[in-house]
């Protein structure tokens, strides 16, 4: 009788996976037909827009948890890029995990390194006063191996 040994070789990748579009954005207000939807749908020109009020938010229920890698935000570019000027984003499971970004210029995407942070919600909100919040693109990073 004769046996036969077969190694099967393979590798597997350790990938980004940008889960954001998975889940389901929701913000304090909506000004005219600016979605919070609108923050996950891969186009850099239809952005989110709340109406002025105190303290707005922007949040992203990602339906499960997950170790976060990264957050990427993509201000807007055209008339209102200086709305975001100074913002707070936080992937959390509890209100401790919270980082505290100035401004992000017109167009450009701000990069947060989340470590692998577990976490269900990611909220971005402008604390103060009669403030806008608008974002043209929000991504969430989780690895996988693929």
């Amino acid at each position: 009788m004769q046996i036969k040994h077969h190694l099967l070789l393979f590798s597997l990748k350790h990938v980004p996976v940008n889960t954001a579009g998975w889940g389901t954005a929701n913000q304090s207000t909506t000004y005219k037909n600016s979605y919070a939807q609108y923050a996950l749908d891969g186009k850099n020109y239809s952005c989110t827009h709340t109406y002025t009020q105190s303290d707005p938010w922007w949040t992203l229920d990602l339906m499960t948890m997950y170790g976060v890698n990264r957050v990427t935000i993509t201000n807007r570019r055209d008339c209102c890029e200086k709305i975001l000027a100074s913002w707070l984003v936080k992937p959390y499971v509890t209100e401790n995990n919270i980082t505290h970004i100035s401004s992000i210029p017109a167009g450009a995407t701000y990069s947060y390194s989340c470590r692998g942070m577990e976490g269900r919600y990611v909220t971005v909100n402008i604390p103060g006063a009669l403030k806008i919040l608008t974002l043209c693109e929000v991504g969430v990073y989780v690895f996988f191996f693929l």
